[in-house]
């Protein structure tokens, strides 16, 4: 009933906010505090989860908002041609499995119908995307979408310290059910906490996330729940580190380095981790991404969790040569990308990333075009560094961080793609010499200059 609830409410509920504040509202709120891991099946369409229902909420939020729209800034063509193969990309990929996948337990071939949920899926997507464009373009918004952000963790800290006491036991509470598995969330003789995220990493994830928002805002004059930025960011951090996560501290410590860095060297950053991960299948599989040092290294702080590391690889390395068998649309869904026992027809894999997932089930025209729509802001913002406000590039780091993030874990979120369309509109104004620190007028959606 809350999945179903949730968008209307969040159409009305974030009425009497500015268009941005609700569109952001309701994008983080809806990740914070609805169900995770709980799917309804719809026939012909995508399952109705979190996801669906955030992406959902966010679009009618804004359309709940039309009264209050400015000026409408047109999308960037190369945005737009990504977009038009997203939506067939699964197409493609239905027309090149009609085939029954022979084995123990045969997996079936794959029909329009399948094509169908996934196609409104990737649909929601991008009008998510066209949302963020049209409401998030300029530095005030992004401003607010880092003091959303890093408010609402803030506020998440006080249930994360109440698991981190009692386990995590909120969302079992709350929905009936654990999102996870609880053994997952045991470290160090202490928990993780979940609370109405999928996953303890997940949570962790979103606790650097939002140190570091709080940290992009030491510069601004404002202070929240009475207290600078740069303090709050500290003690999100501190929550952190007892969340037990070395894979967020990592990339946190990384952000907040790079948060030392002038914003155009952080944009030179932010275009070299895009380039990075769009190739990344061609890397891993050529053996030029260093797993077995890093392995090694790993083996140094503790065993145990380099013994799931190497697991993991593993892994990768068998999922990544199914899917080079249908490199270019892949294998589709029903299981078909995973790997089985030739003897028993047991499922033998462990999906963790988001990027072996995608490349497997929708091979290279599916992984461009999906991992396309976040890398495009981050390439286009890069060309035009030079016009680009703190509050951007702040942003765009926290998204190229993300795209880390989706080698190890999949942290593919509704946030993910409204900071992705956030970013879009950003550069849209910087590519027509527009100041992203005012606001979005007539003149700034004027068409640019040819060039010669």
């Amino acid at each position: 009933m809350v999945l179903w609830l949730w968008p209307w409410f969040a159409a009305l509920g974030f009425r009497a906010l500015p268009l941005d504040r609700a569109v952001i509202s309701s994008c983080i709120a809806g990740f914070l505090l609805l169900p995770s891991n709980i799917n309804v099946d719809l026939p012909g369409l995508p399952d109705l989860s979190k996801q669906s229902v955030v992406s959902l909420g966010i679009v009618l939020t804004y359309l709940n908002h039309h009264h209050r729209r400015g000026p409408t800034l047109p999308l960037p063509r190369g945005l737009m041609l990504i977009m038009a193969l997203f939506m067939i990309s699964p197409v493609l990929t239905v027309l090149t499995n009609s085939d029954v996948i022979q084995k123990i337990n045969p997996l079936p071939a794959l029909t329009m119908y399948d094509a169908l949920g996934v196609v409104f899926e990737n649909a929601i997507i991008a009008a998510v995307i066209v949302v963020g464009v049209r409401t998030l373009s300029s530095s005030a918004s992004q401003r607010n979408i880092l003091l959303l952000m890093g408010s609402a963790m803030l506020l998440y800290s006080l249930p994360t310290l109440l698991e981190f006491k009692m386990s995590p036991q909120l969302h079992r509470w709350v929905y009936g059910v654990h999102p996870a598995l609880f053994g997952q969330q045991v470290r160090g003789g202490g928990f993780r906490a979940t609370v109405f995220l999928s996953h303890g990493l997940v949570l962790a994830w979103f606790l650097a996330m939002g140190s570091v928002a709080l940290m992009a805002l030491r510069g601004a004059q404002i202070r929240i729940f009475g207290f600078r930025p740069q303090i709050l960011s500290a003690y999100l951090w501190v929550i952190l580190l007892f969340q037990k996560s070395l894979g967020a501290l990592l990339l946190g410590s990384i952000m907040m380095l790079a948060m030392l860095m002038r914003p155009r060297r952080q944009l030179v950053l932010v275009a070299m981790v895009a380039v990075i991960f769009l190739t990344y299948p061609i890397t891993r599989g050529a053996g030029l991404v260093p797993v077995d040092w890093f392995n090694r290294t790993v083996a140094e702080y503790s065993s145990e969790r380099s013994g799931s590391f190497e697991t993991r690889i593993t892994n990768e390395n068998n999922l990544l040569a199914k899917a080079n068998e249908r490199p270019w649309f892949g294998w589709g869904g029903w299981g078909r990308s995973r790997v089985y026992d030739p003897e028993t027809g047991r499922d033998a894999s462990i999906t963790d990333g988001a990027w072996v997932i995608s490349f497997g089930y929708s091979g290279w025209l599916g992984y461009l075009t999906q991992f396309g729509l976040i890398c495009f802001p981050l390439l286009g913002l890069f060309r035009y560094r030079a016009r680009i406000s703190p509050e951007t590039s702040a942003l765009a780091l926290m998204l190229s961080f993300n795209l880390i993030d989706m080698i190890p874990n999949s942290s593919l979120t509704p946030v993910t793609w409204l900071l992705s369309g956030a970013l879009s509109g950003a550069f849209a104004l910087a590519r027509r010499g527009a100041s992203p620190a005012q606001p979005v007028t007539s003149a700034s959606l004027a068409p640019a200059p040819l060039a010669c």
